[in-house]
């Protein structure tokens, strides 16, 4: 390599007193200021580098944000009409895994998936936790229907136990049930103490009812004494005491009509066998085998006019029957007091022979009128 000359101090000559020396320093400015520029250049170079790659990454992680972003909406959408829900959070979490899974694969840059992966999770457990309230409201409103289809069917079968002992174990089961849903949350204590009072009223509202149709007119004096069925509503009281005085009315004119109708039956029954027995009286008589002993016999089946006619029968000579005036007046004075005593007694007295065919049919006749 070529030498850089050095410049040696010389001596003067008289001519070069006035010539300039140059310094070290000055010599070697010239080339310091190209190593700096040097060096500037360098060091910007870097800078740019590291804006670039920030700025890339950046850019990175943006869109694979706002690909999970959307890609973990229309997850979590897509469980807003489910309605299993003891496997929702765990199909939930799989498909948020799966969905990381393929958000990474586009991602190069380890340091945009380190964060990707930080904040991806964070988003995704707020996600998680929306799903898991979703989930425990719906096994909130599933066990709660349950419950609410239990209560009545425990009121039935209390209402209807076979001894207090039963009544009594089946009330405790019903009152537990209620009790377990407030002790895991999922209603409060004072829902589960109006639940319960609920649930004794319509233990004792089902047990009305079952009176009701067995015996309403119990039914209507047992709801009308307030210290039977304690505890039942007071409306729901007045509501069934209006139910089995309705009931009771309609059983009672159903057994009136009953009455009647089996005595129109008891009465065409012993027409029948009143007319069997005159057929056999004629029937004698005309073989002249007719004694008054036949007569007296099937008499309780004959009315007065067959009896009168029994009896001429047996003395063709005797006269008709008239209307005894004692007697008379006591059915007239009977019939103004009670007209169905009245009817009763001239019934009576007609079949005894004491009041005349004609009186009876028209004390008979004014009755139907």
């Amino acid at each position: 390599m070529a030498e850089i000359p050095r410049l040696v101090s010389q001596p003067r000559s008289p001519g070069s007193a006035n010539v300039p020396r140059v310094s070290r320093r000055a010599a070697l400015a010239p080339f310091e200021a190209v190593q700096q520029i040097g060096e500037i250049i360098s060091r910007d170079g870097a800078e740019f580098f590291l804006r670039l790659n920030a700025a890339r990454q950046a850019s990175e992680l943006t869109q694979a944000q706002a690909a999970a972003t959307m890609g973990l909406a229309e997850l979590e959408a897509s469980f807003d009409q489910d309605t299993d829900f003891t496997t929702m959070e765990d199909r939930f979490k799989a498909g948020v895994e799966d969905l990381r899974g393929r958000s990474l694969e586009g991602i190069e840059d380890e340091a945009v998936r380190q964060r990707f992966t930080r904040e991806f999770n964070i988003l995704a457990q707020t996600k998680t936790i929306n799903l898991r309230r979703r989930a425990f409201k719906l096994e909130t409103d599933s066990t709660i229907a349950t419950l609410d289809s239990l209560v009545p069917e425990y009121a039935r079968l209390a209402a209807t136990a076979g001894s207090d002992l039963e009544r009594d174990m089946i009330i405790a089961q019903g009152n537990a049930a209620i009790a377990n849903l407030a002790a895991v949350g999922f209603i409060t204590q004072q829902d589960a103490v109006k639940r319960q009072q609920d649930f004794l009223s319509s233990v004792d509202e089902a047990g009305a009812r079952a009176i009701i149709t067995a015996d309403p007119e119990e039914a209507v004096e047992i709801l009308l004494d307030p210290d039977e069925l304690p505890n039942l509503d007071p409306v729901a009281r007045s509501r069934l005491t209006d139910t089995a005085v309705r009931r009771a009315d309609a059983v009672s004119a159903e057994r009136a009509r009953a009455a009647e109708k089996a005595e129109r039956d008891a009465d065409r029954a012993r027409e029948e066998r009143a007319d069997v027995f005159m057929k056999d009286l004629f029937d004698r008589d005309s073989q002249g085998e007719l004694t008054r002993e036949r007569v007296e016999e099937v008499r309780p089946d004959l009315d007065a006019s067959q009896y009168r006619t029994a009896l001429k029968l047996l003395d063709p000579d005797s006269a008709s029957i008239k209307d005894d005036r004692d007697t008379l007046l006591e059915v007239y004075t009977e019939l103004g007091r009670d007209p169905l005593a009245g009817r009763a007694l001239a019934r009576q007295r007609f079949a005894a022979g004491l009041l005349s065919n004609e009186t009876y049919k028209a004390i008979e006749g004014n009755a139907e009128r």
